[in-house]
């Protein structure tokens, strides 16, 4: 594929269906790195942003969905606070600029919302997803820890 400028725009409920499709390769793909990310906890933050109009927003290329990004203000965060609830780009449309186009989008309807903050999580062994992040202007901020019980 020599093509691979893309449309970006705001998600709608009728993309769901292949939008879910992009959920569970993100979720397997980023298993080796997390394997508690759960599709469904994932997909339930992301169709709640859609039905209220938070930043969800996919990459469309030949009318096929080629990546999203989702930050939402969940209903009991902090006013001003948006969950990054995940970016995922199909691996042929990566290092185009395709991430960065969907977090510009993402950034610039927070910012028209009043939002402050996104917080998300990009984990140390992703180096490709910690390096995109930084170089979309994100910082790092803490350390996630975890406890198997």
């Amino acid at each position: 594929m020599t093509d691979k400028r893309v449309c970006i725009r705001h998600a709608r409920l009728d993309d769901w269906e292949p939008l879910t499709k992009l959920i569970a390769k993100m979720v397997v793909d980023h298993s080796k790195f997390d394997p508690m990310t759960n599709t469904t906890v994932v997909g339930e933050g992301i169709l709640h942003g859609i039905r209220s109009n938070e930043a969800v927003f996919v990459a469309e290329h030949e009318e096929e969905l080629r990546g999203y990004v989702a930050w939402v203000h969940l209903p009991l965060s902090p006013a001003g606070l948006v969950s990054g609830l995940g970016t995922y780009v199909e691996p042929e449309y990566r290092k185009v600029g395709v991430s960065k186009l969907l977090r510009d989008a993402a950034t610039d309807f927070c910012k028209r919302k009043g939002y402050c903050v996104v917080q998300g999580v990009a984990h140390i062994d992703n180096e490709a997803g910690l390096q995109s992040s930084l170089a979309n202007g994100f910082s790092i901020t803490g350390h996630l820890v975890s406890k198997n019980l």
